[in-house]
């Protein structure tokens, strides 16, 4: 496998994203790094070959975030990966990988829907991964329904909940996380670090706060939000954010 980051190709190229190329692979047996090569390692052919397959194939010069939205959460319960698609021009399955141990591991699918174009305009996604961890990188590959790969070229972390800042009155602890427009979230209470269970809390709506509830909210616009959650006389807890959906 060759790799090559888009900075340098900038730098030493005139190659760029939203082209389409062709790509020779050679070496130069016996010489320096700065000599012509010598033979096409891709294809098995001299360079002066008229064979056309010594050409290696044209390989998608965009990178995922041209195409696919992509992005790698901690849920409550597992790993989910959320992309948006646009102009989906096939039938198959969506199918997430990641690289380790110097091969592509499927990690989650998206089963296509009885042969029908999954969405003809811009469609979100939501798939469970197996066999990731939070707060880990990954380099991932994305291979559509039409069985195009993209390939994400720098590693993905995935993401925990981070949160922004706590501020505490007499009987009501404010906390503010990150959140992502139109994500559903839960927060967790523990009071021993082992066991975990829904908190009730008050979440911001369109007219004020929600009434007290321990189901999952939605998030509304923004980077963060804030919720509300009654000290009911604690003297002490252990409160994280979570995402539930």
């Amino acid at each position: 496998d060759f790799a090559v980051k888009w900075s340098f190709v900038r730098a030493n190229t005139a190659l760029n994203t939203n082209q389409e190329w062709r790509i020779q692979f050679g070496s130069s047996n016996n010489s320096d790094d700065h000599s012509a090569p010598t033979d096409d390692i891709a294809g098995g052919y001299a360079l002066s070959s008229p064979e056309k397959s010594s050409w290696g194939g044209i390989p998608l010069s965009q990178p995922l975030s041209a195409t696919l939205g992509f992005s790698v959460y901690a849920s409550s319960t597992n790993v989910i990966a959320t992309f948006a698609s646009a102009n989906e021009a096939g039938y198959g399955d969506i199918v997430v990988y990641v690289w380790q141990s110097n091969d592509w591991l499927e990690v989650g699918r998206m089963p296509a829907h009885n042969n029908e174009l999954l969405s003809a305009d811009t469609q979100s996604y939501s798939i469970p991964l197996n066999g990731l961890k939070a707060g880990c990188s990954y380099i991932f590959k994305v291979v559509d329904e039409a069985g195009v790969e993209h390939v994400v070229t720098e590693t993905v972390l995935v993401r925990t909940v981070k949160m922004v800042g706590v501020q505490m009155s007499l009987d009501t602890l404010a906390m503010t996380f990150e959140t992502a427009a139109n994500r559903q979230y839960v927060i967790m209470v523990s009071s021993d670090l082992v066991t975990w269970t829904p908190e009730t809390v008050r979440s911001p709506t369109y007219i004020g706060w929600s009434n007290p509830s321990a189901a999952p909210f939605t998030a509304g616009p923004g980077t963060s939000t804030q919720v509300l959650v009654s000290l009911n006389g604690r003297s002490r807890a252990f409160f994280k954010p979570e995402l539930a959906d």
